[in-house]
Formats: C-alpha cells, structure tokens, sequence
C-alpha cells in the first residue's frame, strides 16, 4: 500500500503546484469585486500579501526541495500550508467584510479544500476539525452574529460534503492505479492487452509491442483493429480462424456460456500464441465490455505438440503390438489344433483297436507325428515371433 501512498502523494503535489496562481489570482479577483461594490478601504488589498507569501512559500519548497524527506511527507507538509493561506484568507475576508458573499464563500472554500486533495480519511477529518475550529474561534471573537449557529452547521456541512467527495475520489484513484498496474504487470508477459467496449464498437489498446504498432494504426474502431491485427500479425494459414473467433458481433451469445475462453494460433514469425477474452462488464445480462490478451505461448504449446506426438505413437506401437500378439495366437492356435486332431485319432484307434494288430500296424506311430508336427512349426514362412523363436532350439533333437 505504501506505492499507492507515494503515487497519491506525487499527485497531489502536482496539483498543488498547479493550483498556486489559480488561487492568487482568484483571491485578488474577489478582493477588487470587493473593492468596487462593498466600498472597502484600499488598506484591504494587503489581505493577498499573506497569501502571496504562502504560495511562494508552497512553490519554492516543491521547486528547490530544501528538505530531505520523502514525497509523502511533503504532500503533507505543502498540503497543510495551502490550506492555511486559503483559510487565512477566507475567514480574513469574512471578519472585515461580513456579506452573505463572504460567508458562501467560506461554505465553498470549506467544501473544495475538503474534496481537492487525495489523503486518507483521519487526515482529512484532523484538518478539516482543525480549521473548523479556527473559524468557530474566530468568528467569535471577531464577527459574532445572530445566526451564528446556523452558519457553523452550514460550514460542517460543506466541510463533511468535501471530505466524502475526497474519499470517493481517492478510492476511485486507487482502484484504477491497481488496474493500470495489474495491466503493467500482466503485459509484461503479454504481447497485446486491449479492452473492448463492444456497444461503441471502441478497442483501446493497453500493452504493445513496438512492432504491432502498425496493426494498431487503424484508430479505435474495433471491427477496423481487428482486421488489421489479423493482416499484419497472425499468419496466413490462421487467418480465417482468428477473425472468426474475433467475430465481435456473436461475443456477447458465446461469452453468455463463459467468462472467458482461449484460442491458439501461429503469429507472423511462426510462433506460438493465445488469445484470450476475458469478461470485464455486462449490460442487459450480456457481455458488454471484455478483456482481450494475446501471449507469446510458443515453448509451452511446443513442448504439449511433442508430448502429445510421443504419447501417439507410444499408443500406436502398443496397438502394433496388440495386433502381433493377436496375430501370433490366431496362427497358433490353427497351427497346433490340426497335428493334434492327428494325435488324438490316432490314441483313439490305439485304445478302441489294441487288439487290432495289422491296423495297429498300417498307422503311423504317435511319437512320429508329434516331431513332424514339430518341425513344421519351425520351418513355417511366417514372421518370427518370440513363440517361434522358443521352438528353433528343438530341430537338432527331433527325428522320425
């Protein structure tokens, strides 16, 4: 918070140093009305001496600097000394020309001083408590009068009426140095930051490099922007995309389903971004106001390209493989199931025909089969699979 102290601070000495001549000049404007249609003495005009002393004083110190310390205490410090010059001189006016001019005056005084400056609320209430005090003083002392009262409470008011208008505005001053500073902060890893006011058709840029000037050279309409961002930034091949999803008229209808989405497209140098649209406002329930940021995205998207082709063909070699592996049991299993079909008969006829010694005779012994069986498992012309490859060690010690 201290940051926005000292911003708050810088503006106020801005304004300060600019508000110096204004008012001298307004305090010997009133003095010389005075003059010519209240009949004052001349001796009067020396009242503006005082306050040409406290507006030197005032811009002197903010031009030389005589003091060591920081912006915030000398907003406090030069702030506190226009603030007696003003009141030196209203109340001065007051007290020796007592007019209800001079006490409207005073009301408006009271109610600009209160709302002119950014600070927080104990010290605008301390002073404003202060010079009330004063001038219930010395109107007192010097300028007693019937509705003595009712003036002090229309002064308290002015003054109370002053310090909320400051507070609203210094609230409304912080407010938008955060958002500038969260735009300054976020464009630093931005390329392009822009609002959007889609019922003005207005685009205001916010963050941009040096080199999408050009693209932004058309003005603030946005639908004008828009197309020569397309031309002169996004490439070629993503150019019709990009100004479909730029499409300004259907934005409120798809923001109506999010608050914000991402579109990704290569740039004139091949690189990788992301626009993103980002919800600011509504009016009548939709999107009225929106947010749009373009980032340089190019190392996270490639890096997410390769691992997605790695995980693809991780996935296409474990469907290779499930497919041999398939492959090799269908081919098996039709390899194996014939010479043992043979096999099986011919135990069959041994055990039903045992007795049968010529028919024992004309079929082949079992032992025979299984090696024939054997070896063409191993001489087949099919791929060599691992199953294969266990068989190949058995043709030496196969034999009929």
């Amino acid at each position: 918070m201290a940051e926005y102290n000292l911003a708050l601070a810088k503006d106020n000495l801005n304004l300060l140093e600019s508000a110096c001549a204004p008012s001298l000049f307004l305090f010997f404007f009133i003095t010389v009305v005075g003059y010519t249609f209240h009949d004052i003495a001349p001796v009067y005009f020396f009242m503006i001496l005082p306050e040409l002393i406290g507006f030197l004083a005032i811009v002197l110190i903010l031009k030389l600097r005589p003091f060591q310390i920081s912006d915030v205490s000398l907003s406090y410090l030069t702030s506190i000394l226009f603030n007696i010059t003003w009141y030196i001189y209203v109340i001065g006016y007051d007290i020796f020309m007592p007019s209800d001019f001079s006490f409207t005056m005073v009301c408006l005084a009271f109610l600009l001083l209160t709302s002119l400056l950014n600070t927080h609320p104990k010290d605008n209430i301390a002073s404003f408590l202060l010079f009330f005090l004063l001038y219930v003083v010395t109107e007192h002392l010097y300028a007693p009068s019937s509705p003595f009262f009712t003036q002090l409470c229309c002064v308290f008011i002015s003054g109370a009426i002053g310090i909320s208008i400051s507070q609203r505005n210094t609230r409304i001053n912080i407010r938008n140095k955060l958002i500038n500073d969260m735009y300054k902060t976020y464009g630093k890893i931005s390329i392009l930051v822009a609002q959007i006011d889609l019922l003005p058709n207005k685009f205001l840029t916010l963050q941009c490099p040096d080199y999408m000037e050009e693209a932004l050279s058309a003005g603030d309409v946005a639908k004008e922007t828009v197309l020569h961002i397309t031309q002169y930034f996004v490439s070629a091949e993503y150019q019709n995309d990009f100004l479909h999803f730029f499409d300004l008229d259907t934005l409120p209808e798809r923001m109506a389903k999010s608050e914000q989405f991402h579109f990704y497209f290569l740039d004139f140098r091949q690189k990788w971004c992301q626009l993103t649209f980002v919800e600011q406002s509504r009016t009548n329930e939709k999107a009225s106001v929106l947010i749009a940021i373009v980032r340089d995205v190019d190392d996270e998207k490639r890096r997410e390209l390769e691992y997605q082709k790695q995980l693809q063909n991780t996935m296409l070699d474990a469907q290779a493989a499930n497919n041999a592996k398939t492959s090799f049991l269908s081919r098996m299993s039709h390899d194996i199931r014939i010479p043992l079909n043979g096999i099986i008969g011919l135990l069959k006829i041994n055990e039903k025909h045992w007795d049968d010694e010529a028919l024992l005779k004309s079929v082949p012994p079992v032992k025979r089969v299984v090696c024939s069986a054997a070896i063409s498992l191993c001489y087949r012309p099919a791929p060599k699979d691992a199953a294969f490859d266990l068989l190949l060690p058995l043709k030496g010690h196969l034999y009929y």
